[in-house]
């Protein structure tokens, strides 16, 4: 291949091992230390401009040492759609231990909407135009029920909390528990 530019994996280690103590790469099972197994003429990073990391809010503390929101913990997704800024959240939903509903929010991105990605998302176009709400009102609406002791568990977390431009250190990401590889 000409002018490659990147040689990476399309996967991530997961630090699994292969049949014996040879730990392997989970996208081609090849070792760890290998050259990649993709190439690309570009380099695609997950980094954000500088003036956005400035718009991050930390989780609220606590108001006093008995603040409701401390207890227990929370189980927190957001949906993504696709705008012309690129992927942005649109809706919040927040779960108690119990699985009733806390918060499950739609709300206008920041830039303009070009899908609504609704296969993944179940959001439609007129959901999404009919809400009121901005990332801004669901931010807040969020910080009603969250400080930054409660526990906030999800699936690839990490992104939501980015997306949702949030601070926030008590985590349990299962992406990071549950790593799921299909080869």
């Amino acid at each position: 291949m000409r002018d490659v530019k990147s040689i990476s994996f399309k996967g991530k280690d997961n630090g699994r091992q292969g049949g014996g103590n040879e730990e392997l790469i989970p996208c081609c099972g090849r070792p760890i230390g290998v050259a990649g197994c993709s190439y690309s003429n570009s380099h695609v990073t997950d980094t954000m401009k500088e003036s956005v990391l400035a718009d991050f809010y930390e989780a609220p503390q606590p108001m006093t040492a008995y603040d409701p929101r401390s207890e227990a913990f929370y189980a927190m997704d957001c949906e993504f759609v696709h705008t012309t800024w690129g992927k942005e959240p649109a809706r919040i939903t927040v779960v108690d231990q119990y699985g009733a509903d806390v918060i499950d929010c739609v709300f206008h991105p920041d830039h303009d909407l070009v899908d609504p990605n609704t296969q993944y998302s179940g959001l439609s176009e007129e959901e999404i135009e009919s809400s009121s709400m901005t990332l801004s009102d669901a931010r807040d609406l969020l910080f009603e029920v969250v400080n930054s002791n409660k526990i906030l568990i999800g699936h690839g977390l990490e992104n939501d909390l980015k997306a949702l431009r949030i601070v926030h250190d008590a985590v349990v990401d299962t992406s990071l528990l549950f790593s799921v590889y299909v080869m």
